[in-house]
């Protein structure tokens, strides 16, 4: 349990850092090609973020970090595929504001699964 505990939790940091330089290229203007990408890798995450959930069950890690893992995992694809529709003008930057922090709580919540799962 503790080497795929470690296992996912390296490719969602991984899959993290990539999400946020491609998200840092995007918000400059930058690398806007690369938007397919960001969202794959995205969905990549959003796999291992529930591979941690399933693990942190398993192990017992705690009811509710694994219910909140797999609905914020439901709420990182919904929002990172629909960003593009919502509050189109000036306002958009909320939406690219929410999704950042909704990625970061994302992988606050791997890393304390990860955190219990290996105590």
């Amino acid at each position: 349990m503790r080497t795929a505990t470690t296992v996912t939790q390296m490719l969602l940091r991984l899959c993290f850092l990539a999400l946020l330089v491609l998200g840092v290229l995007f918000w400059t203007g930058h690398a806007i090609g690369l938007e397919p990408l960001h969202m794959a890798i995205g969905g990549v995450f959003v796999l291992g973020l529930w591979a941690m959930a399933i693990l942190g069950f398993a192990s017992k890690a705690g009811a509710d970090l694994v219910v909140m893992a797999l609905i914020g995992g439901v709420i990182v694809l919904a929002l990172g595929m629909t960003q593009k529709a919502l509050m189109i003008g000036d306002l958009h930057w909320i939406v690219r504001v929410v999704h950042l922090l909704v990625g970061l709580a994302a992988m606050g919540l791997a890393e304390q699964i990860a955190r219990r799962v290996k105590a």
